[in-house]
């Protein structure tokens, strides 16, 4: 009896350790997205007339699961993605802001990187320039 309540306890202890911060990935248990962001990588929701793709501009983070932050390919820094996202918030032209997450990426830093990302004019639009995709497939090209 005293060996069925030991391993009931350590069943149980094991069940809550791996309920960690530090075992929480995007494609599991990461939180949604916020809710004015456009939940698809469809080029066509951000042309400028609603009627198709009119050469949208699209700028890709992409975020591996080792924290590593990439702009349209090139390696930044958090500091970067802000001065970045505040040079898209001055344009006139806006851009789709596709942000694309590496399976298995950490929740925390996803939410480093959103927390910048809705800090943004751009991701606070009501238009949904941003979005959210957990691959790391390119941008559907313009047409």
């Amino acid at each position: 009896m005293v060996h069925h309540r030991l391993a009931l306890l350590f069943l149980s202890f094991l069940v809550l350790a791996s309920c960690t911060d530090s075992n929480r990935v995007y494609e599991k248990h990461c939180k949604t997205p916020p809710s004015n962001w456009y939940m698809g990588t469809d080029a066509d929701k951000f042309s400028p007339d609603g009627g198709g793709v009119i050469d949208p501009i699209i700028n890709a983070i992409d975020l591996q699961r080792t924290g590593l932050l990439e702009w349209n390919g090139s390696p930044i820094s958090k500091a970067t993605l802000k001065a970045f996202l505040a040079k898209v918030d001055e344009t006139d032209a806006k851009s789709m802001i596709l942000f694309r997450i590496e399976n298995g990426t950490p929740c925390v830093h996803v939410e480093r990187v959103r927390k910048i990302m809705v800090n943004s004019a751009i991701c606070q639009a009501s238009e949904q320039y941003c979005t959210e995709s957990s691959s790391f497939q390119e941008p559907p090209p313009p047409e």
